[in-house]
């Protein structure tokens, strides 16, 4: 499927369980490949007294629907969440704006995922029916001045219980960023 269908994340259709299962999916990914760890919120307010240079980006969750276009029955409907950075508008310690890029890796390059593919095709009788690199998006590892991005509540109440209460007590939660998401 090609379509996707965009679904604001606090509908109805964001509570199903479905759904649900690609927000845990997410953070499970995000957490496995070390980008963030959403076990250690702290107050924005704290970070400055800690790290000097740091520097403070949003994060929103966005959920779809896959193969939207086949107008799947409610019960057949396949969800992915992806939790990204807003890159776009950084601030620093005293509240200023960033210009500079936040500096990281190179993800992985389309001419890495030919060559993985080439040498699958070196294989006796080969068969490449899908390639995907899990968390792709995941594998650049930021550089330069720390990154502390802003959880919303719709990415934290997907969290488990024990760390929603911590969520729910805290003014203006962050967490730090080890990886481009």
């Amino acid at each position: 499927g090609m379509v996707v269908r965009i679904i604001g994340v606090d509908t109805q259709e964001a509570a199903r369980p479905a759904a649900e299962a690609a927000f845990q999916k997410e953070i499970s990914n995000l957490e496995g490949q070390h980008a963030v760890d959403f076990s250690k919120p702290v107050e924005k307010a704290t970070v400055p007294q800690r790290v000097k240079d740091a520097l403070f980006v949003g994060m929103r969750p966005i959920l779809v629907e896959k193969m939207a276009e086949l107008g799947l029955p409610d019960a057949e409907k396949v969800y992915n969440v992806r939790i990204i950075l807003q890159g776009n508008y950084v601030k620093d310690v005293d509240g200023r704006k960033v210009v500079e890029k936040v500096k990281h890796d190179v993800p992985v390059t389309l001419s890495e995922v030919r060559a993985l593919i080439a040498n699958a095709l070196t294989e006796p009788d080969p068969q490449v029916y899908h390639a995907d690199v899990i968390g792709a998006y995941l594998k650049a590892t930021l550089k330069g001045r720390p990154v502390y991005a802003r959880v919303p509540s719709s990415v934290w109440r997907h969290l488990p219980r024990h760390l929603r209460r911590q969520y729910e007590q805290m003014k203006e939660p962050y967490v730090r960023v080890e990886r481009a998401m």
